[in-house]
């Protein structure tokens, strides 16, 4: 009986590891998602501002 015990603790504390490195890499993936999302935003800015400058010197040309 002892030795079922000791073995159901040893199968609890491998899924306890399991879980605390399952955590571990979900906390890294949603910080690499975050990262991405701002990297996207960043970017989609970035091309916002391009297009609007473009906008800007068709209007300027069309003006001449």
């Amino acid at each position: 009986m002892r030795a079922r015990v000791d073995g159901l603790k040893n199968h609890l504390r491998a899924k306890d590891d399991e879980l605390g490195r399952k955590s571990l890499e979900m906390e890294g993936l949603d910080r690499s998602l975050r990262e991405a999302k701002a990297e996207n935003k960043r970017l989609q800015d970035e091309l916002d501002k391009g297009s609007e400058a473009k906008t800007e010197i068709n209007r300027l040309k069309a003006e001449n």
